[in-house]
């Protein structure tokens, strides 16, 4: 199974000592989507044990093999398991832990890997409730309040600073479509793990890719038009929330 930040968990095949809801769902991403029957079952994860965790319950085909399936560590608000079966039973993963567990304080941590890089090679971790030694200060650091903007399928939502989007030194003006944003120069960011490129307007990502030499615009199917760059090209890319910049390694601003 994959890890994401969506709200819900779905399982490719049956899942033994399952218990079935009688209640149908279904889950849709950037690219695919599944349905199935909703069932519970105990879930395992990250040194906390769930009894009944409700999930979706997928017939296998050529997408998705027996044993597929991605396991969503999103909020309630965006979980589609959670409107179909709208209490406890249905709650996302993350909420049922820190609704049984009362003194887990409630964050998790995600470290990005780099496991398939020849020379810099370093696995992800994950963490519910702690953090990953040498990773203390991230306590400290500016505490952004998740939006709930987008009423459907979606993941953690938080805003952008204003001019907040930096690509080689220059700020790249970009205004949301969210009407039930106060300030139309802040975004809304999805955060999610699951999604290689950039989920951006057309228009940002002209102005982050666009001016490099030898960048092309290219129609790759099943995902679209997007750009390609030569490889010597280093992109560098920051993002600012409440102030604070955090820059993009170049190697995770192009694939």
């Amino acid at each position: 199974m994959s890890i994401d930040y969506s709200s819900d968990i779905w399982v490719a095949g049956s899942v033994p000592n399952s218990t079935d809801t009688q209640v149908g769902s279904g889950v849709s991403y950037a690219v695919g989507s599944v349905t199935g029957r909703i069932k519970t079952a105990e879930v395992d994860f990250a040194g906390y044990t769930i009894p009944d965790q409700a999930f979706l319950e997928v017939t296998p085909d050529n997408l998705n093999k027996e044993g597929d399936g991605i396991l969503g560590l999103g909020p309630n608000d965006g979980s589609n398991i959670y409107k179909a079966i709208p209490n406890v039973t249905g709650a996302a993963l993350l909420d049922r832990i820190f609704l049984l567990h009362h003194a887990t304080p409630n964050y998790l941590t995600v470290l990005l890997g780099r496991s398939e890089d020849p020379t810099d090679f370093y696995g992800g971790s994950l963490t519910v409730g702690q953090v990953i030694e040498g990773f203390e200060n991230v306590l400290n650091q500016p505490k952004l309040p998740v939006v709930n903007s987008i009423a459907t399928d979606q993941h953690f939502q938080i805003l952008l600073d204003e001019d907040g989007l930096i690509a080689d030194g220059r700020s790249i003006a970009i205004h949301t479509e969210v009407a039930s944003t106060p300030n139309d120069e802040q975004v809304t960011v999805v955060l999610d793990t699951g999604f290689s490129l950039p989920q951006v307007p057309s228009s940002v990502a002209a102005e982050i890719y666009g001016s490099f030499v030898g960048a092309q615009l290219e129609e790759i199917e099943s995902l679209g038009k997007i750009w390609l760059l030569p490889c010597s090209q280093e992109v560098n890319i920051t993002f600012k929330f409440q102030g604070k910049p955090y820059p993009i390694h170049p190697l995770d601003a192009t694939l």
